[in-house]
């Protein structure tokens, strides 16, 4: 298995799945997700993505809008390759420790 591999999940609230709402996971974490945006012009780019890494290093663009879901991972995968080169592994282990501690408090 690539270490660098993204991967997406159908975003659920209280166990209903969305349609047109992902999450993106990096190495068993969330850290992002790609949707469709309702109320959004006819003709302009209605899908929505961001990294939602919560680490203290920043992604320089941490999201934007896309034309569909293809344009939307593709974007993504981009500006994460940018943010993970700038990870060092206490910085991910850090973030490992968070969300772990996140999902106890849940």
């Amino acid at each position: 298995m690539d270490a660098e591999q993204l991967t997406l999940r159908k975003m659920t609230f209280d166990g209903i799945p969305y349609d047109d709402d992902w999450l993106v996971i990096w190495q068993g974490l969330a850290v992002g997700r790609v949707l469709k945006q309702s109320g959004v012009a006819y003709g302009k780019p209605n899908w929505f993505w961001s990294i939602t890494y919560s680490g203290t290093v920043k992604p320089a663009r941490g999201s934007g809008v896309a034309t569909d879901l293809e344009d939307g991972k593709a974007s993504f995968k981009a500006a994460w390759a940018e943010l993970r080169s700038r990870l060092s592994d206490e910085e991910i282990e850090r973030f490992r420790r968070h969300e772990a501690d996140l999902a106890r408090r849940r």
